[in-house]
């Protein structure tokens, strides 16, 4: 099973979290690898800034490794972990890395994710990141949350991350993310339903009027949010389904977020969502406007004609 001391980390894949994520356990004094195989040009050139070794195949990514860190697209989870319980069992070795999987999915999923990495001989911690990407070391934001029986495990990168500890239950910090996300990103889907429906229909000035008089900080959020979100919502969309997932399975109607996963699925198909097709890197619009003008565009293109 898993070794008890942590030097080396890796972190897969090296996004805008977890290069960021990378770079501050490199200024930490931790060794931290990657594996690049499939990986964008953009993917590519952000973890070379971040100063992390690149390693040819997932058995060297894992020869290498204390503890492997999974921050990937909630649809991407389940695949790298099949990948990783394959390539450890393609080459045993005496003492296999700790599995965190930090990605937003629903419990269940996670428990499916634990099942099979213990089949490879491989423990796991239930994790999730509340927050944006690191700036320093030790930095309060985000916040790196951990459950399962080697949650406590993680405490000891405490030097370089806020890490809390939940209980020992795989799936509790998974399903505290979907709870989180939920808020976060459900508000920025009711900001973009409403905000675009108001600029196809020409009435968006007065929207923001009525707002600024009655709830001014939501209008003075989604300016900054609404453009941020449209080169996120490819990876939205599968997070989307794993809230819709888990309140399912607690007994909640889940219809909100299985339309939220559709909106968010329209604004990933826009131009506004696609990548540049040189680096594969996505780029937000200059602002809000722009933002809303691109989307009103492609609803209109959607709506019933001779209406």
């Amino acid at each position: 099973m898993s070794s008890s001391v942590i030097r080396r980390i890796g972190v897969v894949s090296a996004g805008d979290m977890g290069s960021a994520v990378g770079r501050v356990l490199g200024q930490a004094g931790y060794s931290v690898v990657t594996c690049m195989v499939g990986r964008s040009l953009s993917t590519r050139r952000q973890a070379e800034k971040a100063g992390m070794k690149d390693t040819p195949s997932l058995s060297d990514f894992l020869a290498e490794s204390d503890v492997v860190f999974s921050i990937l697209p909630p649809s991407s989870a389940l695949d790298f972990a099949k990948d990783i319980a394959k390539a450890a069992s393609q080459t045993p070795r005496s003492t296999n890395p700790l599995f965190v999987d930090f990605n937003a999915i629903a419990p269940k999923k996670a428990n499916k994710i634990h099942d099979i990495l213990r089949g490879a001989g491989m423990d796991m911690v239930d994790g999730c990141i509340i927050g944006l990407p690191p700036r320093d070391v030790r930095a309060s934001q985000p916040c790196f949350y951990v459950s399962g029986p080697r949650a406590s495990h993680m405490l000891s990168l405490s030097d370089a991350l806020n890490i809390k500890q939940l209980n020992e239950t795989i799936g509790a910090a998974s399903n505290l993310k979907m709870c989180y996300s939920a808020l976060s990103k459900g508000l920025a889907a009711l900001g973009a339903v409403s905000y675009v429906t108001a600029e196809t229909a020409g009435l968006l000035s007065p929207l923001r009027e009525a707002l600024q008089v009655t709830h001014p900080e939501l209008d003075a959020h989604f300016q900054a949010l609404l453009p941020a979100m449209c080169p996120k919502a490819y990876r939205w969309v599968g997070e989307m389904d794993e809230i819709a997932s888990t309140q399912q399975d607690a007994g909640v109607p889940p219809g909100l977020f299985q339309g939220a996963s559709k909106l968010f699925e329209f604004i990933a198909a826009s131009p506004l969502g696609q990548p540049d097709p040189s680096t594969g890197g996505r780029t937000p619009p200059a602002n809000m406007e722009a933002a809303l003008r691109g989307l009103a565009e492609e609803a209109e293109k959607n709506a019933p004609k001779g209406q």
